[in-house]
């Protein structure tokens, strides 16, 4: 019985788990194809307050599947930018494979900056995208960590 039980408890761990994304899908460069359907979320990273980012802050922003609550965001693209000592705003496009977004479901981006593993900045409000009337394009604010 305890041998049944515990090949019943393997096999529904490692079942797929349907058409759901997986946890974490980088995509630093565009997706062949996704370029021209369109199928991004862009926008800017900019400060709240005025501060100047090290020469070697990296920026990273997400996409997140934020539809269930009391559950990690799944995240859907990422983008990571090299700042090389620009400033904000920094631009940033994620594509996506809009298979994943579900009309009902929520969706939203997040914003951080770093240097050397660092975290210096983030953005503390939530950004929505693409449903419930949300935009494709957005502004991300950060600022410093509280």
């Amino acid at each position: 019985m305890k041998r049944a039980l515990a090949f019943l408890l393997l096999a529904a761990a490692l079942s797929p788990a349907g058409c759901a994304p997986p946890a974490t899908i980088p995509m630093i460069a565009p997706p062949a194809g996704f370029e021209s359907q369109g199928d991004r979320v862009q926008g800017t990273v900019t400060s709240r307050v005025r501060v100047a980012l090290p020469p070697n802050a990296v920026v990273e922003v997400k996409l997140l599947d934020v539809s269930l609550q009391d559950v990690a965001a799944v995240t859907l693209g990422l983008q990571i930018i090299e700042t090389r000592g620009r400033q904000v705003p920094i631009p940033f496009q994620i594509p996506y494979d809009p298979a994943w977004i579900d009309p009902m479901g929520r969706y939203a981006v997040q914003a951080r900056v770093t240097e050397s593993g660092q975290l210096l900045l983030l953005n503390t409000q939530e950004v929505p995208v693409l449903t419930r009337g949300a935009p494709a394009t957005v502004e991300i604010e950060v600022g410093p960590v509280p």
